[in-house]
C-alpha cells in the first residue's frame, strides 16, 4: 500500500513538472513570437526652438510581426529634462498610443519609455520627445554662442540598419561645431542600447537671442 501510494506522489510530481515545463515553453514561444521583428530604419530629427526647448521626432520602420509595445529612450541623463512624450501611427495621425514614462531600459545608463501598441501593429511608428531648456547654454564671454546638449541616436532594444540624423537650428542660427559630424549625419547598424549623449555649438546674430536662462 506504501509502494502504491509513493507511486502516485511521484507520479502527481512527474505531472505537475510537465506542466510547468509546458507553461514555461508556451510563454517562451508567445515571447519570440511578439519579438519577432526588425527596425529597417529610424528618422532621428532634432529641432531646437527660440526658447532653447528641444523637440525630438523618431519615426521607426519596422518588418515582421510588430511587437506588442515597444521600448525606446535616450541616455540617463536627460531624463529629468522631459516635459512630455506621445507616440502615434504617422499613416493615421487619429491613431495614438498609450506611453509609460521612465521604464528601465537596459540598464541604470538609459532613460525609457514604453510604447503600448494595442494589438494594431503599425509598420511604422512615430515617438515625439519634448525636452527643457536646462539643456541649452550661453556662452559667458560671447552671448551670440549657445551649446545643447542632445542624444545623438535613439535607444533601441534592437539593432536599426539604418538611422538618419538632422538637426533643425533655430531661424538664422548658424552651426559652429559639435561632437558629431554636422547637422546631418547616418549611421548604419545603429546597435541596441548604444550610449551616445551629443552637443552642438550654435551661433545666432546680435539682433537675435533665445530666451533663456544663462
Amino acid at each position: 500500500m506504501k509502494t502504491k501510494i509513493s507511486e502516485m506522489l511521484t507520479l502527481a510530481a512527474a505531472l505537475s513538472l510537465i506542466l510547468t515545463i509546458n507553461v514555461i515553453n508556451v510563454e517562451s514561444v508567445r515571447a519570440e513570437v511578439s519579438e519577432n521583428y526588425s527596425i529597417e530604419h529610424v528618422s532621428h530629427k532634432v529641432g531646437i526652438l527660440y526658447n532653447g526647448y528641444i523637440v525630438i521626432n523618431d519615426t521607426i520602420n519596422l518588418s515582421g510581426t510588430p511587437p506588442e509595445s515597444f521600448l525606446i529612450g535616450f541616455p540617463q541623463e536627460y531624463g529629468a529634462s522631459l516635459v512630455s512624450c506621445k507616440a502615434y501611427n504617422p499613416s493615421n495621425l487619429d491613431q495614438t498610443f498609450q506611453v509609460t514614462l521612465n521604464v528601465q531600459l537596459g540598464d541604470r545608463n538609459f532613460y525609457g519609455v514604453k510604447v503600448d501598441l494595442l494589438g494594431r501593429s503599425p509598420q511604422v511608428l512615430t515617438v515625439i520627445f519634448v525636452l527643457s531648456n536646462s539643456l541649452i547654454s550661453r556662452d559667458a564671454q560671447n552671448k551670440s554662442l549657445y551649446t545643447v546638449n542632445f542624444p545623438a541616436y535613439p535607444v533601441l532594444t534592437k539593432t536599426a540598419s539604418m538611422c538618419n540624423v538632422s538637426i533643425t537650428l533655430p531661424k538664422g542660427a548658424t552651426y559652429v561645431n559639435g561632437t558629431v559630424e554636422g547637422l546631418n549625419y547616418t549611421k548604419l547598424e545603429l546597435s541596441a542600447l548604444t550610449y551616445n549623449p551629443a552637443n552642438i555649438t550654435f551661433m545666432l546674430s546680435r539682433r537675435q537671442y533665445m530666451s533663456i536662462h544663462g
